[in-house]
């Protein structure tokens, strides 16, 4: 029988390799926002602690072979807090029903792979023979093979993100409207100045988003941690920070709707 600890260091191996990008393609923005959840109750226990920052390190590097090793120190720590190991049960619970989420896909007889892939040098058959080489996903029927690639996002979609953004502050009620904007237009300006951005600027416009346009942040973060962004490491730094507050605030919430 799996001990408590098992199933959370699972949740969390599959989120720490790409940051929860495969995770989110193959299972939605629930399921990584759950999952960055776990991670965040976890995070001062972990790499907040001295005793147990190096084997998180360890882990985040290695999660496979490093998994036993922090479910150990976990259910240690679960053991020790009880309102922790609880508030972990629930998002536990909340990832799972994310997961029982599935697309089904009809292939008309032929071939699906999910996931990245490369074929070279060979032949992948979907009913009908089908030459590809490259990496995507692929979706073969009788005579014909759809290949999405996937390769992170452009400069294009990373600007696409703050208009949408910005799309969504403009129908946000007039109170709390204008402040939205203007957070939205300086959290792209100084994303877009790399290391030379205003981080006391940028931070208080994320600051903004956090307290009147939550929604409109994810976006305005996801923006500003693509690999494609032009952010610089303060930037990065501080979209992280306002993205565990986020998930923090996301726990409390799923935790005392629960209650």
């Amino acid at each position: 029988m799996k001990t408590q600890a098992e199933p959370i260091v699972e949740v969390l191996a599959e989120l720490v390799p790409d940051q929860g990008m495969t995770l989110a393609r193959q299972h939605g923005s629930q399921a990584l926002a759950t999952a960055q959840a776990i991670e965040v109750e976890l995070s001062p226990h972990l790499g907040g602690n001295p005793t147990y920052a190096p084997l998180w390190q360890q882990f985040q590097a290695q999660p496979v072979t490093m998994a036993p090793a922090l479910a150990g120190v976990l259910q240690v720590i679960l053991a020790a807090d009880a309102a922790l190991a609880r508030r972990l049960d629930v998002l536990l619970a909340s990832y799972r029903q994310a997961l029982s989420t599935t697309t089904t896909i009809n292939t008309g007889g032929g071939a699906y792979i999910g996931g990245d892939m490369t074929v070279s040098g060979g032949d992948f058959v979907g009913r009908d023979k089908i030459h590809i080489t490259g990496d995507g996903n692929v979706v073969g029927d009788h005579n014909s093979a759809t290949v999405i690639k996937r390769t992170g996002m452009t400069g294009a979609e990373i600007a696409a993100l703050f208009d949408r953004a910005l799309a969504l502050a403009r129908r946000k009620p007039p109170e709390v409207r204008e402040d939205l904007e203007s957070a939205v237009e300086i959290a792209q300006e100084e994303t877009q100045k790399g290391d030379d951005a205003d981080k006391s600027l940028l931070n208080k416009a994320l600051d903004v988003l956090l307290d009147k346009g939550p929604d409109i942040l994810e976006l305005v973060l996801d923006a500003i941690l693509n690999p494609a962004a032009a952010a610089g490491k303060g930037a990065r730094m501080l979209a992280k920070q306002a993205r565990g507050t986020l998930r923090r605030k996301d726990a409390e919430t799923l935790i005392y709707n629960h209650v």
